[in-house]
Parts: structure tokens; C-alpha cells; sequence
């Protein structure tokens, strides 16, 4: 990847960098960070000189400069890091999974997720459940200043973690399962996941927490606090859900929600609605009166209090002030699988709303045409209303935008962009440059900075950015396990299996050996590239989703297309991941094997179950004793059907009857895309 003058080349399959500009854009450096496996941001923020980020990596070690942390106990492993002004790494420490910031005076805190056992700086940690949480404190040296795990017998997650300088405390939201232990108290889940709210004092001490939730899926997505401490949050729920003396039921799958509550975490208002489908709030503001801003999305129709609303897309914004009266709402989008993430409020009180858009869009009767169909690309938007929700301008940018002021950004090619872009008071661009990291929109004086992704190759000004790239995957049987471990077989288990099962399906030899040559770039072949998607299916069913893809940007629009007509969501990476395990599978012919000498044979291989599935035994494993355990079936003269790593959910969601039939209906059409190789579920299906 090019930036500026600056070449990176990353030593795996997808490593982390940093680049920094000054206000007119103009590049002043770059840093690139990981190792030889995936390397993933999480989270960055900023304070004074002070740059922290964090993330996760994979099965190797992870190197920044002269920091390198070891190889993870488990799949992956967590890491905060922190560099210079200018991108130097000062110090770096091993955390237990996706970690979020919330940034001090003197120290930062942490809110991270910890599933199985991990390392965390320099102790080694086990969750209670299939997952827990870990809150921390670090000075801006590295020094640990202590550490708090919460969890119990289920999941717990978060993404919301606030300082609040007010009250010189922290605020956290996030959601679990069964019970959580946090401090003196104890939580209970009403049903699946329920959601939390808690505030600690700055050394660790848990003040107060408190849930919420009912029989089905409820999640806080994002939180904010205001100068008086008031802990604002915003989610989604599905059924019913008590807050203070107030009921709310949803209309359909799961309805939205804004809620408030004092600094003592006494409910204060609560705001939702929604329609038939799937609704969700994803960020949430305060302007400097206390007017309280929040986004999210809807489809089709949906009520809000008493205003009953019709979706251009799934595009929606509001304003209420701090007593939770609604002051205005807007709907934008079109009738593709449109996103508005970001919102930002500059000191004027202009409000700055960013997102992606599909086809034709409608904003509060103005109508936007970008390039592209619904499979040939979606476009950025940049959207400006004033204090009283009146449209001032919306921008869009992405496959091909020409505009005042000399710069031309061409068609992005196949592959969505990941781009900063700076634009005056009018809408106008300034510069536009490529960045990585976690979308954001900030503001200030005249100007509006905007951040996304992208994937593939995309041009700003003279300027030509190649992403990394994902992990490749043998396609076909061959061509993408050979380039990712090499041609030869003896080294690269992958590709064996892979030759072994082409073998036993009679595939010419001289197919086999073209297909290696392709994949070790000895010919020329088509880039394909393995993806790996995250969302939910109605009901609230969490699905992973595995492809194939020699366009990824057609892929990720096609998927989100049709999730979104089916009554699903397509969420973030990391928003279900956690939910399941990462284990090898083998299903054994029965014909002529003994059951007992069939698990002497995979336990002494390092196997961690056998199951009886009726017409073949399936072996479960890690991935680490995944191709031990294959092979030792193998070298015992045992047939397989099939052998893979799949992920395999840490618990599951009973579901019959009509629910039933609109998540089999969902699934079916998800699994018809042609990209689309495998989806894990974690849905039990109660009946046939």
C-alpha cells in the first residue's frame, strides 16, 4: 500500500497501519504494524501526545517496531499499543480480546472481551463462562494500574465505555447471558442476551449496575455522557423490556431505543419504536444545550411515539432535547441497504451525518442518484442539516465524483473504499486521502472530516492505495490453499487435504497440479479471496457467513441486499464472532469402525469430542490439533466425508414454528448467493 511517498508492504495476510496528515492533508507519515497472520483495529483514541490503539492478531506474533508480543494462547489474542506523535511504538501489552477506550487526565481505561483463556499483560486469565468482561487502568507509561474481571455463566459483551470528567468516573453499557457478577452485585438475564449499564469510580470500584431486558435479545451499541454525568444509551430490543415504570414491546423483530439515566443510574426517559423489521440506534450525541442526537436505521414503516414514518431506506436520525421531547426526525435512503453510522455536532449546532447509500436516495424530498446498482457499489454520504433538522447539503463520494476545486476521485474498482476526506462548511472538497481504523466523523471550524473503509484498489488525487487483502483460501479445491502455505503438499496441510479430496472425486491430475500452479502465481489466475461476514437473522439469530470472492465489493452489496430484504442485519466485524468457536470437524464413515477404538484413535490425537450423528461420528477439535487429528484418522485407514474448520456457536437459541420458518427462509436465501460457501448459525431448530 502506497501513502504518500511511503510504500507498506504487509508480512501477512492483513496487517494494521497509522498514517498521519496536517489540516491541509498533505502526508507526513506512515507506520505499518502486525505479523505474518490477520491483524485487526479495534479501537485508537487520542490524548495530548498520546496515541493508543487496540486490537487483535492471529496465530503468530504480532511486531511493532521493537515491541513484538508473543503468539496467542488460543485463535487470536488482543494487544494495546501505544506510539509517539509520530507513530513510534513506546510500549505494547497482550489484552484478552476486542478492547475499547475511554481516555483519562492521567491514565486510560479498558473494557475488554475475554473468551476462554488468554493472556492479559503479563497474568493469564480464564473467563467463568464461554465469555467475560475485564475492565483496566493503565497510565499513559504502560503501567498497569489494576484490573477487575466480571462475568458468569454466559456471554457478556460491550462496546461502550465512557469517562466522564464531571463525576470523574466511568461509565459502562453492554449486554450478557445467564448472570454476570459485577462487584457486590449480581445480574440476571431475563432471557437471552439482556443489557447493562454500571459506573465505576477511577480506581476499579464498582458503584453501581444495573439490567435490563426481557425473553429475547436486547443490546446497548453505543452510550455518551453529559456534563452533569448523565449516562445516555442506545440500542436495540426484541419483545418486551421494563425500563423504570415504562413498557415497552416491539413491533416486529426488534425495535430501537434511546434511554437516560442519572449518574446515581436512576431512569430518567426512555425513547423507541420501530416497525415489522429490524431497527437499531448506532450512535448518539449531545449538543451544548443538552439537545440529545442519536442515528440508527429502520425499514419499511415504523412508529415513533405518535408520529408513524415510512422508510426511504434504513437511514434515521433525531433530535430531542434532555427532558426526551422529541424536537424533530428525519428519514433518509434509498431502497437498497443504505447505513448512516456517524453522527457529529459542530459548536454552531449544525449537525453532520455520515453513511453509505445504494442506488437512488431520497433525503427529506431531495433526491440523490449515485453510480452504481445495488451489486455494482454503494457511495458515501455526507449529509449537513442545521440546529432545526433543515437539510443544508448532502454530498456523495465514492465510485466516481468530480467537483469544484480540481479534485477528481475515479471509479474505486472492485473493492469498497476506506478513505479520510475534508470538506468545507459547503460541502466542498478540500483533499481526500486513504485511512484505516474504525470509522469516525469529527468536526471543526468550517471543515468536516469523515472516515471509512476499503478493500481491493482505490485512487485519491494522483495517489493509488491496494489494500492487504483478506486470508487467502484455496479455491476450488486448490488454487487459494496453494498460495496461502505454499505448492507443496508436505508443507502445506490445507493443500493436501485439498488434493486428497479432489483425488477421491476423481479430478484429472493435470487439473490438480494447474490449480496449484495458479495458486502459487506460477500461472496467471483469478484473485479470489476468503471473506468472512457477521449478522443476524430474524429473531435475533447471530449468523457467520464464509465466501469466495473475486470482487469483494460486489460480494459485501450483494449480502447486504439480501439480508436486509430477508428481515436480517448485517453487522460489524466482531458483533457475533464472539458467540462461537473457532474447532476443526471431521465426519467418519460408520461403515467398519468401531466406536471405541475410534475415540482411543482421536483422543490420543488430541481431540476434544465424538459424536454418534447417526450415519457418521463427527470429531471435534481445536484448530491447533485439527490436521494431527485428521491425519491420525487418516493413517488408520478411516474414511472421512469431509474434514474443515468451522464455527460452532458456544450456545444456541431454541426456535420452532413461524419464527422458525422466517430463519429458514433467511438462511436459504443467503446460502443461494454464489459467493457464499458456508453459514454457521447459532439457531436450534426445534422442529422438522
Amino acid at each position: 500500500m502506497q501513502l504518500g511517498s511511503t510504500i507498506l508492504t504487509a508480512t501477512g495476510g492483513e496487517n494494521i497501519y497509522l498514517f498521519k496528515m496536517n489540516t491541509d492533508g498533505d502526508f507526513l507519515w506512515a507506520k505499518a504494524y502486525g505479523g505474518i497472520s490477520q491483524n485487526f483495529a479495534c479501537d485508537m483514541q487520542i490524548k495530548g501526545n498520546n496515541i493508543i490503539m487496540t486490537g487483535t492478531y492471529g496465530s503468530n506474533e504480532f511486531v511493532a517496531g521493537n515491541i513484538i508480543l508473543p503468539p496467542p494462547i488460543q485463535v487470536t489474542a488482543g494487544f494495546v499499543l501505544k506510539t509517539d506523535a509520530n507513530g513510534v511504538p513506546q510500549w505494547g501489552k497482550n489484552t484478552g480480546g476486542n478492547t475499547y477506550l475511554a481516555m483519562g487526565p492521567d491514565a486510560f481505561f479498558m473494557a475488554t472481551i475475554l473468551a476462554g483463556t488468554r493472556t492479559f499483560d503479563d497474568i493469564t486469565l480464564t473467563s467463568n463462562g464461554p465469555s467475560d468482561a475485564v475492565l483496566s487502568s493503565y497510565d499513559y507509561n504502560g503501567n498497569r494500574n489494576w484490573y477487575k474481571q466480571y462475568g458468569g455463566t454466559g456471554n457478556e459483551n460491550m462496546r461502550s465505555l465512557s469517562y466522564n470528567t464531571a463525576t470523574n468516573s466511568i461509565y459502562w453499557a453492554g449486554c450478557f447471558y445467564n448472570t454476570m457478577l459485577m462487584g457486590s452485585n449480581t445480574l440476571v438475564s431475563n432471557g437471552q442476551a439482556d443489557i447493562f449499564i454500571s459506573k465505576f469510580d477511577t480506581q476499579g470500584n464498582n458503584i453501581w449496575a444495573k439490567s435490563y431486558g426481557g425473553t429475547g435479545l436486547d443490546f446497548a451499541n453505543a452510550s455518551t455522557t453529559d456534563a452533569q454525568g448523565n449516562f445516555y444509551i442506545g440500542g436495540y430490543f426484541n419483545s418486551t423490556v421494563n425500563f423504570g415504570n415504562v413498557s415497552m414491546s416491539s413491533v416486529g423483530q426488534a425495535d430501537a431505543y434511546a434511554a437516560k439515566f442519572n449518574s446515581n443510574g436512576d431512569f430518567q426517559w426512555v425513547k423507541y419504536g420501530g416497525g415489522p423489521e429490524g431497527d437499531n440506534v448506532f450512535d448518539m450525541r449531545l449538543g451544548t444545550n443538552s439537545d440529545f442526537y442519536f442515528i440508527g436505521a429502520f425499514r419499511n414503516s415504523a412508529t415513533f411515539g405518535n408520529q408513524q414514518i415510512t422508510s426511504n431506506g434504513s437511514s434515521d436520525y433525531y433530535q430531542y432535547n434532555s427532558t426526551g421531547t422529541l424536537l424533530w426526525f428525519k428519514t433518509a435512503g434509498s431502497t437498497g441497504s443504505d447505513e448512516a453510522d456517524k453522527i457529529f455536532l459542530s459548536d454552531d449546532g449544525s449537525v453532520y451525518v455520515a453513511g453509505t447509500i445504494i442506488g437512488s436516495a431520497q433525503f427529506d424530498g431531495i433526491n440523490v442518484t449515485v453510480n452504481g446498482g445495488p451489486f455494482a457499489g454503494e457511495d458515501i454520504f455526507l449529509a449537513k442539516l442545521n440546529s432545526d433538522g433543515v437539510y443544508q447539503w448532502i454530498k456523495t463520494y465514492g465510485r466516481t465524483f468530480s467537483a469544484p476545486g480540481g479534485i477528481s476521485l475515479p471509479a474505486a474498482g472492485s473493492g469498497t473504499a476506506k478513505f479520510i476526506m475534508k470538506v468545507g462548511a459547503n460541502g466542498t472538497p478540500v483533499w481526500a486521502k486513504n485511512l484505516g481504523g474504525t470509522s469516525w466523523v469529527a468536526a471543526g471550524n468550517d471543515k468536516l472530516y469523515v472516515a471509512g473503509y476499503f478493500s481491493g484498489t482505490v485512487s485519491f488525487e494522483s495517489t493509488t492505495f491496494v489494500s492487504n487483502g483478506g486470508t487467502d483460501l484455496f479455491l476450488g479445491s486448490y488454487d487459494l490453499n496453494a498460495r496461502d502455505g505454499g505448492g507443496n503438499p508436505d508443507d502445506n496441510p490445507r493443500l493436501r487435504l485439498a488434493i486428497k479430496t479432489a483425488k477421491a472425486n476423481n479430478m484429472p491430475a493435470d487439473n490438480i497440479t494447474r490449480g496449484i500452479k495458479k495458486g502459487t502465481g506460477e500461472l496467471e489466475g483469478v484473485n479470489y479471496e476468503e471473506l468472512t461476514y457477521e449478522g443476524y437473522a430474524p429473531n435475533g439469530i447471530a449468523i457467520i457467513v464464509e465466501c469466495i470472492s473475486d470482487n469483494r465489493n460486489r460480494t459485501v452489496a450483494e449480502l447486504r441486499h439480501i439480508m436486509s430484504k430477508n428481515n436480517g442485519n448485517f453487522g460489524d466485524t466482531g458483533s457475533v464472532s464472539w458467540m462461537f468457536e473457532r474447532k476443526g470437524v471431521v465426519n467418519v464413515e460408520k461403515p467398519g469402525v468401531n466406536e471405541d477404538e475410534l475415540m482411543e484413535v482421536i483422543l490420543d490425537a488430541g481431540a476434544d469430542d465424538l459424536k454418534n450423528e447417526g450415519e457418521y461420528f463427527e470429531i471435534i477439535s481445536s484448530m491447533e490439533n485439527f490436521d494431527k487429528v485428521r491425519k491420525a484418522i487418516e493413517d488408520k485407514g478411516y474414511k472421512f466425508e469431509s474434514a474443515s474448520l468451522q464455527y460452532i456457536a458456544k450456545d444456541l437459541i431454541a426456535i420452532e414454528g413461524a419464527a422458525q420458518e422466517t430463519v429458514l427462509k433467511f438462511l436459504d436465501a443467503v446460502e443461494e448467493n454464489d459467493d457464499v460457501q458456508n453459514v454457521y448459525t447459532n439457531a436450534d431448530f426445534q422442529s422438522e
